[in-house]
């Protein structure tokens, strides 16, 4: 039985959808059964379930928060809130893909910084973020969120053709879940250049643009 329901969705749309998705997990009671169900779970755990599913509903809060922030904010400040956004994301699916021991008040130490290092260049475009390790592997918020985050299929669209005429077409999907942890990460620094040329958004604006438009800040 195939798990992976696909629904279209317009562009204009995406981010209304989705926050109205993420919101059914402010929800505690509603999650925390949820949770329980799927994984079998005993009811001598409800409590701690309750507790962990309270930090979820406040972290996803936390990030439509930080994102409405970054809508409004100036320049120097919108990135700053949009990744703060992203981090309270990720803090929401540790607490959701987890178990109680990345509860936020009982993970490991290693997991309190943000497990990313700026790496400053002469040019903006290269400035990179490389993962912060220790001897058990990669830390911090990042390195937890790691573990547990899975690229979803790539989807597309493919056209079928009857031999009595007419065609028809679905959305299906044409790769599998891979999780993160699958992948080995790399040793190098990973570039602000590097990052948007594997955004698909931004693929038509680098088209028009030559990539020294997005490098014209030097830092000396």
């Amino acid at each position: 039985m195939n798990r992976y329901a696909i629904r279209l969705v317009r562009e204009n749309r995406s981010a209304e959808v989705a926050w109205r998705r993420l919101s059914a997990f402010q929800d505690v009671e509603r999650s925390t059964k949820r949770l329980m169900t799927e994984r079998a779970l005993a009811e001598k755990h409800r409590e701690n379930v309750r507790k962990q599913m309270q930090q979820l509903a406040f972290a996803v809060g936390q990030a439509k928060e930080f994102f409405k922030s970054a809508e409004i904010s100036g320049p120097s400040t919108r990135a700053l809130m949009a990744y703060y956004g992203l981090t309270s994301l990720a803090n929401a699916e540790v607490l959701w893909r987890g178990d109680g021991g990345d509860s936020l008040d009982a993970r490991d130490v290693r997991w309190n910084s943000h497990g990313l290092q700026l790496v400053r260049k002469g040019e903006l475009w290269e400035f990179s973020a490389k993962a912060t390790r220790d001897a058990k592997g990669l830390n911090g918020m990042f390195g937890l969120w790691r573990q547990y985050s899975s690229h979803i299929p790539q989807y597309g669209k493919s056209t079928f053709y009857h031999s009595e005429g007419g065609s028809n077409w679905q959305a299906r999907p044409m790769s599998t879940v891979t999780p993160l942890s699958d992948l080995a990460f790399p040793d190098h620094p990973i570039s602000l250049g590097w990052s948007l040329q594997h955004l698909p958004a931004m693929t038509s604006a680098l088209d028009l643009n030559d990539t020294e438009t997005f490098a014209v800040q030097r830092l000396d």
